[in-house]
Parts: C-alpha cells; structure tokens; sequence
C-alpha cells in the first residue's frame, strides 16, 4: 500500500510544484517571527533562521545533488532557544518502532525550544517512551528533546498514511520535529530526528499569514 501511495505522490506537475516551493520559500527567507496555530488548540512561536531554509521540491537534476521523494516541503531549524507554545499532533506520530497514525491527538508543550511536557493517551505514552529510549543509548543525550525542525507540507497528491516521509509532504499539513538537525544547517547532534505531523496549520509571518 505505501509504494502504491509513493507512486502517486511522485507522479506530479514538477514545474507547478517547484513554483509553489519557491514562492513559499522567499516569503519565509524575509521573514523573522512565525507563528502556527489550528483549530485543535495548536499556538506556538518561533523564530525564522533565514539562512537556512531547505526546499525539497523534488529538483535533483544538477550534478552534486540529492533529496528524497516525493517531493514537498519547506522546512528549516527554528533559532535556538526561540521556540515556545503548544503544538498538537493529530496527523501522525514517528516513534522508535516506526510511524503511528494519531486516533488520539497529543499535545507537546514546548519552552525555549525545549520539549517539556507530552500530554495524551496512547499515543503520548509512546512518543515518550521513545524519547526516554533515546536518551537512556544516546551518545548526545541533551539534543533528544530539542526542537530541531519546523516544515509545511505541499505535496497535493501526498495524504497521511503512517509513513513519515510522505506523511509529512502532505498539502495542508505541517510538521515539527525533535532531535538531530546538524545535517541541514543546525547544530543540534542526537541519534534520533522524530518528525511529528499534525493537520490544518495557520501559519503567520511577521503577522501576515501564509498563503498556501
């Protein structure tokens, strides 16, 4: 079922979705303050480290270069420390034993980019076993709970199937991550990067909202 799902994703206008990322990504790069919020309770802010926005649209045809697919983010390292509010996941969960789609939405409690508190049922019992899992074999320890990633999905044939790297290209998502950075401009070195999904984000920069 997931290749099936890849397939589609990957099957798409690459000129129309290169032009969607691009027009994305200048807004954000002139931007400092974001802000996030959806109908489930979502309010969290952040600052923008505008030189190091990635934008995975899927163009790999210059020599040197690479990604994954499919295509379909925008996403950069928020600046150290600047991260603060509440953000709830209700698209899906990526844990130490693989993806879990939410039927339980959690809510993650952040202060000064830091993880402080995971509120829920199931699901956030097993987003925090698998941090304190992480931490007990960590070589790095201290980068476990730190946010390490924000990124907004634009991928219009992607949906949330309980496979992160589709899940999280999805139009009409966003996603925030904990852990490891260091290989996409941050500095924030863990053995685990949890990328956490959640759906129908309003997002703002420096008050004006995006248009997606």
């Amino acid at each position: 079922r997931d290749f099936k799902e890849l397939v589609k994703t990957i099957n798409i206008d690459y000129p129309e979705i290169q032009r969607a990322h691009r027009k994305l990504k200048v807004v954000i790069e002139k931007g400092t303050d974001l802000h996030v919020r959806t109908k489930v309770g979502t309010d969290l802010h952040m600052k923008i480290d505008v030189a190091n926005i990635k934008s995975a649209d899927g163009n790999y045809t210059k020599p040197g270069s690479g990604g994954n697919l499919p295509a379909g983010e925008v996403y950069f390292p928020p600046k150290k420390k600047s991260v603060n509010g509440r953000v709830v996941i209700d698209g899906s969960l990526r844990n130490r034993y693989g993806t879990t789609i939410i039927k339980n939405p959690i809510t993650l409690i952040i202060k000064n980019g830091d993880l402080i508190d995971i509120q829920g049922k199931e699901e956030a019992k097993l987003l925090e076993e698998t941090i304190l899992w992480a931490e007990r074999n960590s070589k790095y320890p201290w980068g476990i709970r730190k946010v390490c990633e924000f990124g907004i999905g634009l991928n219009p044939k992607a949906k949330i199937i309980g496979s992160t790297i589709i899940d999280e290209k999805a139009l009409g998502t966003a996603h925030i991550a904990f852990g490891s950075n260091n290989w996409f401009g941050g500095s924030i070195f863990a053995m685990t990067h949890l990328d956490q999904v959640f759906r129908n984000p309003k997002i703002t920069v420096d008050g004006k909202l995006l248009s997606i």
